[in-house]
């Protein structure tokens, strides 16, 4: 399959806002995969605690 072809999604999550350099790096896999929706999300900060149990 060429990157031409290839049809998908991806979710980037990350506790902090995305800084330039990664949203660059999203924006070249972008331009080299244009059939492939990237979408990054963000927390706004909130660090996230795997271990932490649920009230």
């Amino acid at each position: 399959m060429s990157p031409l072809t290839a049809r998908s999604s991806v979710t980037i999550f990350t506790e902090k806002p995305a800084c330039g350099s990664c949203l660059s790096v999203a924006d070249q896999f972008v331009q080299k995969y244009p059939s492939i929706l990237v979408v990054i999300k963000d927390n706004k900060g909130v660090r996230l605690n795997p271990n932490r149990k649920e009230d």
